[in-house]
């Protein structure tokens, strides 16, 4: 669950059970006049794939460093124990599917 707007996790949260979305759609619709997305929650790696002038520049992967499941606002920007971005080997198909999947969205805004 998310604001439609925003990003970068803020109001973010991994919801386990109808309790929970009850708990945080409150919050979160006290705090902002924005529109909730509810999304499937998918589990797999994280990349970051930077492109500057339309060149790609190397692949990160983003790893947590606890027992956390989940990227929220704190974990992204508060502490720096909890993950970290790494430059990985990655094999060449996923590779070349992130650069070229990054690519077209660059190149389309």
């Amino acid at each position: 669950m998310k604001p439609n707007h925003g990003g970068s996790s803020f109001h973010t949260y991994k919801v386990n059970d109808k309790k929970e979305f009850s708990e945080f759609f409150n919050e979160t619709r006290k705090d902002l006049e924005d529109d909730i997305l509810i999304q499937e929650f998918i589990v797999g790696d994280e990349y970051s794939v930077p492109i500057v002038g339309g060149k790609v520049l190397p692949i990160m992967k983003v790893e947590k460093n606890d027992i956390q499941d989940f990227f929220d606002y704190d974990s992204k920007y508060e502490s720096e124990e909890k993950m970290k971005e790494t430059f990985p080997v990655i094999e060449k198909e996923l590779k070349n599917n992130l650069e070229s999947i990054s690519l077209r969205i660059y190149n389309y805004f």
